[in-house]
């Protein structure tokens, strides 16, 4: 993924962060093994909104409401919940032969690989608040591991059952 100018950068530029604030969180970073973002969103310094929206244009990945999007639960099912928990992603839609999936992380090539690997697609990358994601995520699984969960509860029933 191509990024022509620094997080921190577009941040001063924006007049969300100082240069102290700034200097600061970058020296917090090395000793906390956190990236930028994180520790300026953690702090309160700056949203997850704003967080997603300066990591957009460093990155150049569009940024996509969740709340507005309509998420196809077909593609859903290509992915296990425990592989979109675990990366904290969530697959919209299929678009021109991709899979077309939101991340707060535009960097965890491990999940898109996943993705990918998974469903079988090219992973085309979106980007939306992490909070948004998990709640997405929270919504579409819920109905879907109650389901899971009914299942295997008859498979268990029936092999008690076979068993006595």
């Amino acid at each position: 993924m191509k990024k022509d100018r620094l997080l921190g950068d577009i941040l001063l530029e924006a007049k969300l962060i100082t240069a102290d604030q700034l200097t600061e969180v970058l020296q917090t970073c090395k000793a906390a093994k956190k990236k930028l973002g994180e520790i300026l969103v953690e702090k309160g310094v700056i949203t997850e909104q704003q967080l997603e929206e300066a990591l957009s244009k460093q990155f150049r990945i569009p940024l996509v409401d969740l709340t507005q999007e309509k998420i196809d639960e077909v593609v859903l099912k290509l992915v296990s919940w425990q592989v979109l928990k675990k990366y904290n992603v969530i697959p919209l839609k299929m678009e021109d032969g991709y899979v077309v999936a939101a991340s707060s992380d535009p960097l965890d090539i491990s999940a898109v690989a996943e993705i990918g690997r998974l469903s079988g697609y090219p992973v085309k990358l979106v980007l939306a608040t992490t909070s948004q994601i998990t709640a997405a995520i929270n919504t579409y699984s819920g109905p879907m591991q109650s389901a899971v969960d009914a299942i295997k509860d008859i498979v268990t029933s029936k092999k008690s059952e076979a068993a006595a």
